[in-house]
C-alpha cells in the first residue's frame, strides 16, 4: 500500500489517502528541554498508531535533538484529522508550544 511522509511544511494540509496506507509524522524534538510530540487527536476509528518513537538527530550527541516519527495506518475509510502538540509532559495542550495538523479523506 501507499505510503505517506509528512512534516513540518505538511502542518494544516488535506490529503487524500488510499485505505489501507502507511501514514508517517516526523517531527523535530528536543526532548532536553522538556518538550515531547503528544497525540492529541487520531481519527475516531479510521487510524490506529503503529509507531511512536524517537530518533536522535545524526549530528547530535546524547541528550541532543531530534525526530519524533508516528506512524498510523488507515484501516477505515472516512475522514479523518491527525492532531499533534509539542509542550512538557507536566502540562496540558492548551498549553503546548507548538501544534501540527492534518487533515485525510480515507477511500
Amino acid at each position: 500500500m501507499a505510503r505517506f511522509t509528512l512534516r513540518e511544511l505538511d502542518n494544516g494540509k488535506t490529503l487524500r489517502v488510499p485505505l489501507g496506507s502507511t501514514i508517517e509524522i516526523e517531527l523535530w524534538e528536543n526532548a532536553t528541554t522538556g518538550g515531547r510530540w503528544r497525540v492529541e487527536t487520531a481519527g475516531h476509528g479510521e487510524l490506529v498508531v503503529e509507531s511512536d518513537f524517537f530518533r536522535l538527530a545524526p549530528s547530535a550527541e546524547t541528550g541532543g535533538g531530534g525526530f519524533r516519527q508516528l506512524v498510523f495506518s488507515a484501516v477505515a475509510p472516512g475522514e479523518a484529522n491527525i492532531e499533534l502538540w509539542y509542550g512538557r509532559s507536566m502540562v496540558t495542550s492548551e498549553d503546548a508550544w507548538r501544534r501540527f495538523k492534518v487533515h485525510l479523506q480515507i477511500g
